[in-house]
């Protein structure tokens, strides 16, 4: 069990968005109870790049960090980055 992981313009490395709920289940596997999981990574859409298979939206991002039971928290937007707080709750 791990306190904190981060990750930085990582999740979209998966190469389609559709493989990014198992990498937060894996990783909130790993979270000890009140872990907390910084994920930064770009968005599509408004304000956003350009490729929806690859990017996902703010929303998008948000559904894939909440199916893994963690309380997700938007944190901000920088350029085409959103940032986010996940912890879990034990």
């Amino acid at each position: 069990m791990v306190d904190a992981v981060i990750t930085n313009q990582a999740v979209h490395e998966l190469r389609h968005k559709c493989h990014a709920p198992q990498l937060h289940q894996r990783v909130s596997d790993l979270l000890g109870p009140n872990g907390i999981y910084l994920v930064a990574d770009h968005y599509s859409g408004t304000g956003g790049l350009q490729n929806p298979q690859l990017f996902m939206s703010v929303d998008e991002q948000r559904q894939a960090l909440e199916q893994s039971g963690v309380n997700v928290t938007l944190l901000g937007t920088l350029g085409t980055l959103a940032l986010y707080r996940a912890e879990k709750v034990r």
